[in-house]
């Protein structure tokens, strides 16, 4: 039994506004709420590289060391989770009770959260697996740095856990890939070879190569959830491009990071990225405009996870994670001229409850 279910308690977290009840139509109405650090999570030894969230408070974390963590966000608590796979680059969950993990071993494996185990490791890749993607309720995604994307079948009810296809056609590491909004047909992956692919998931067929000029590879994509044919991705040069993928073409390049481009998430109409300049941006992508910068972390910035339409949760690889929250009803500007007026939040504290931290000095390296 590798349960190593130890739970510690962490302190509460509270906020100042009703973040369960709040309606989201009236959130998309307003302007652009500015986000302040609002908690920090402690615990882990080592850099973060990924998070998902299962339920709808429970934050699962992993990176560079033996164990996972599940944050209870609503009561403080944290468990961990004995990590299997030497480290690991991405998290998806499954549902309430499991999430899947990419691991430096080349693995994927399941795990069950209430347990507190792993139930179920596959193997296919032959290097690090660096992203996932659910396809439906049977399937998942990976890619990974052996150049590869392999699709699984996760339910046992349609056959053994295994790799049933696997698509190939990139010429370096895959480092991310991202359903498209096609009633689940088809994905499109990024990589270090400066390309993105689209595939169709059920045949395997690359049906478009749309080349990214100027880059030193795409290292991550994601796909706006209001909009067709659209994603966006962001480059090693410190470039975000949107991108029509039905005419194969750039419409807009959002420039303001000063180092690569590490993550991108998408929710409440705006874009959020994360990079090795230790910032995390948000962007209005039509106008291009970035709406604020938050700068609280001291490395790179890893992974950016929404909780729900107020609060979000990044990621570093300086061991930290933070709480971001946007008051109800505090309305802010979101003209042309927001870019001018941009708050940073370097390291608040504006809650007694908190957990406080030491600052830690970490090296980045080129990963």
């Amino acid at each position: 039994n590798n349960n190593n279910n130890n739970h510690n308690k962490l302190g509460k977290l509270s906020f100042t506004n009703n973040i369960d009840h709040y309606s989201k139509t009236n959130h998309l109405k307003k302007k652009h709420q500015k986000f302040s650090q609002a908690g920090v999570l402690d615990g882990h030894d080592n850099a973060i590289w990924c998070t998902c969230l299962v339920d709808d408070y429970k934050v699962v974390s992993g990176g560079f060391e033996s164990k996972l963590y599940v944050w209870d966000i609503e009561n403080g608590d944290v468990s961990e989770i004995e990590e299997m796979s030497n480290g690991v680059n991405a998290i998806l969950s499954l549902d309430s009770n499991r999430f899947v993990t990419g691991g430096n071993d080349s693995s994927v494996r399941i795990y069950d959260i209430k347990k507190g185990v792993f139930e179920s490791c596959l193997w296919g890749h032959s290097g690090d697996i660096w992203g996932l993607a659910k396809l439906g309720n049977s399937k998942i995604i990976s890619c990974s740095l052996d150049c590869t994307l392999k699709i699984w079948n996760i339910n046992p009810k349609n056959g053994p856990r295994e790799c049933i296809m696997t698509l190939k056609g990139h010429s370096h590491h895959v480092h991310q890939v991202a359903p498209l909004n096609t009633n689940g047909t088809k994905v499109v992956s990024v990589s270090r070879d400066s390309t993105l692919k689209i595939w169709n998931i059920l045949t395997g067929v690359c049906e478009k190569t749309i080349i990214s000029s100027g880059n030193i590879g795409e290292w991550c994509v994601v796909v706006p959830n209001d909009r067709i044919n659209c994603c966006v991705t962001g480059s090693g040069r410190s470039e975000i491009r949107v991108w029509d993928l039905s005419s194969s073409t750039c419409t807009n390049l959002l420039r303001g990071h000063e180092d690569r481009v590490w993550c991108l998430n998408y929710f409440n109409n705006k874009l959020f990225s994360g990079s090795r300049d230790k910032t995390i941006r948000i962007w209005d992508i039509d106008s291009g405009n970035c709406l604020q910068i938050l700068s609280s972390h001291s490395s790179t910035v890893t992974c950016i996870l929404e909780i729900n339409e107020t609060l979000f949760v990044s990621g570093s690889r300086d061991k930290h994670l933070y709480l971001w929250q946007s008051p109800e009803g505090e309305e802010q500007r979101g003209d042309d001229s927001t870019d001018k007026q941009m708050n940073e939040y370097s390291n608040s504290n504006n809650n007694n409850n908190i957990i406080n931290h030491n600052n830690y000095n970490n090296n980045d390296n080129n990963n």
